[in-house]
């Protein structure tokens, strides 16, 4: 559940409409989601918990620390959230599609009918930007 809040979090953060959802102007750490099977080249990773070097990461190891990873000398690991889905991403069930819940999993329900949430699931990649504007925290 750490995952997806903290995705859920920095998306809020980032993005002010779907729109701008892996924008040119990132911010680093910025979560988004993307609707192919890869991540825009240049500023974006897939957060699929890869191990990257600090000294060619530096920005985004300052943004992330070792909250997923890595040992804080050498390396820092990007979040893990393949087959995580973006909280708030389908209110109130739109479309047809299941509504989703922090902490499940594609096709998960925290509910006691989960009829409706088996066997769909929105396709996205979950991107973070590794590259772009350091953000301040006021």
């Amino acid at each position: 559940m750490r995952l997806v809040v903290a995705a859920a979090f920095v998306i809020g953060v980032g993005a002010t409409s779907p729109a701008m959802a892996c924008g040119a102007e990132p911010f680093v750490g910025e979560i988004c989601p993307f609707a192919g099977n890869y991540c825009p080249a240049g500023l974006y990773m897939e957060a699929a918990g890869q191990e990257l070097p600090i000294n060619r990461y530096a920005a985004l190891f300052s943004v992330l620390g070792t909250a997923y990873g890595g040992d804080g000398k050498t390396s820092v690991k990007l979040p893990d959230l393949r087959g995580r889905s973006v909280v708030g991403a389908n209110p109130k069930g739109a479309n047809g599609l299941p509504e989703t819940y922090p902490g499940t999993t594609a096709g998960e329900s925290t509910g006691s009918d989960t009829s409706k949430a088996k066997g769909q699931s929105v396709a996205v990649t979950l991107c973070i930007a590794v590259y772009g504007t350091y953000p301040t925290r006021e």
